[in-house]
């Protein structure tokens, strides 16, 4: 033990640590280097005396002890051992530096790489993410803008034709658009929670059941059953068109009317909401694949043959292949005051999330609709109604003419104010038009004549 006397050697209790009292043991070393040890207890007695100090050294390095107050990793630390003279002396260890075995080293060199490789897979993550924000940008907005990102357009107002006294003879009124959403028909979830309580399943039960193709046919069979009467089609008819546009694109709406009166709307709604074929979406005015609309339809109330002066309102038909183009004016006055009567369309862009539903947060701008402006005539209704009974009145009076009984191919009547030369009343019979075949030119403007006896002013004057 150190700081205890060792047995045999005669001497006193070894002191504190090195350094304090005594003698370093490597001073002796140094001095008795060559001197033979003796003495009960030391290593000479266990071999003989005689030895020299260099296996004494060896002997007790062989033997540590650890002095009190020392650290516990042996640096510095002193032990006892008998002196040649027989006295306990302290003696120092010398302070040997820890060797790296293989296994550290190995070891380190696996930790290292490990640490270059997460420093490049997160280099690299860092150079895809700066990739994807800077490079890839534009790209992926308009991805996300298409998806995401909605416009809907908004129906502007025609213009009113009006009489000299005010009588509406052409005027817009408010009704629904129904389109047909394509898309909805891909889509298997959307699908079957519509079908649910018309086939008395539930949506999980019906995607297990049957296919995309046969949920498809099963809703339109359902859906057409109540909405191909209201809008003017046979059941046969509804399915077709509908599977055509989906064979040719599937994807957009499709036009199913452009007129359905508000009443007829809101009945066709409630009846599919009450049959379970979807849920109606205030904000998008979608019903399942139905998709409700405002809009504005062209009415003329007058009860007489106008179109040929104020003429009619509607699309042209397009060439195959194409999609139809806007309606507009086609005859009479709806065409030749078209920039005038209409009206500049407006938006509102609004996001939508994953599942097509509205955010009422994001909304975006909404640009106003500019209703168009309204047209008077100076045709008086009154007067243009007395010339029209006029023309188709019949009769067996001797002393009267009738048109009837003069069998002519066309008469042109016109009617002026002396005081101001407006138009009054303009009417035409053509045998070629009738009922079946409105007349949509105006022969009295539009038509080229001879001069005749108007032309005789000039030739007297000549």
């Amino acid at each position: 033990m150190v700081g205890s006397q060792i047995p045999g050697s005669g001497s006193e209790n070894c002191p504190g640590p090195a350094g304090d009292q005594g003698y370093r043991g490597e001073d002796r070393r140094k001095e008795n280097a060559d001197q033979p040890l003796s003495g009960p207890g030391s290593p000479a007695g266990a071999g003989g005396p005689g030895r020299p100090r260099a296996e004494a050294d060896r002997y007790w390095s062989a033997r540590p002890l650890r002095a009190p107050g020392r650290p516990a990793d042996g640096r510095g630390a002193s032990f006892c051992g008998p002196s040649v003279s027989g006295q306990s002396e302290t003696m120092s260890l010398p302070v040997h530096s820890a060797r790296a075995e293989p296994g550290d080293r190995c070891l380190r060199f696996r930790a290292g790489l490990l640490c270059c490789g997460a420093v490049s897979v997160f280099s690299l993550l860092l150079l895809r993410l700066i990739h994807l924000q800077v490079g890839e940008h534009a790209r992926y907005q308009s991805v996300v803008n298409d998806t995401h990102h909605k416009v809907q357009s908004l129906s502007a107002s025609r213009g009113d034709i009006l009489d000299t006294k005010g009588r509406t003879l052409a005027c817009d009124e408010p009704v629904q658009r129904v389109n047909f959403d394509v898309g909805f028909l891909n889509l298997g979830a959307p699908l079957a929670a519509a079908l649910d309580t018309a086939e008395g399943m539930k949506a999980s039960d019906l995607r297990h059941a049957f296919t995309l193709e046969e949920l498809r046919n099963r809703y339109l069979t359902h859906l057409a059953r109540r909405a191909a009467p209201v809008l003017g089609l046979t059941e046969q008819e509804f399915k077709q068109k509908v599977l055509a546009r989906l064979a040719a694109r599937p994807t957009g709406e499709l036009v199913l009317t452009r007129d359905l009166s508000i009443s007829a709307a809101l009945q066709l709604r409630s009846d599919l909401e009450e049959a379970g074929l979807g849920t109606y979406k205030e904000n998008r005015g979608t019903l399942g694949a139905l998709v409700f609309q405002n809009a504005f339809a062209r009415r003329y109330p007058a009860d007489l043959p106008l179109q040929h002066i104020v003429g009619v309102f509607g699309e042209t038909l397009p060439a195959p292949g194409q999609e139809p183009k806007p309606p507009r004016g086609q005859a009479g006055v709806e065409r030749f005051f078209e920039d005038q009567l209409i009206g500049k369309p407006g938006s509102r862009g609004y996001e939508v999330d994953g599942w097509g539903n509205e955010i009422p947060a994001y909304r975006g701008s909404v640009q106003a609709a500019v209703n168009g402006r309204g047209v008077k005539l100076s045709l008086d209704l009154g007067l243009q109604t007395v010339v029209e009974r006029t023309l188709d009145e019949t009769g067996s009076e001797e002393d009267g003419v009738f048109l009837a009984d003069l069998n002519a191919q066309r008469v042109i009547v016109i009617l002026f104010d002396p005081a101001t030369m407006g138009v009054r009343a303009i009417t035409c019979r053509d045998q070629r038009y009738g009922p079946d075949k409105p007349m949509l030119s105006n022969p009295a403007t539009e038509y080229l004549y001879e001069p005749g006896s108007t032309f005789k002013i000039a030739t007297v004057a000549g």
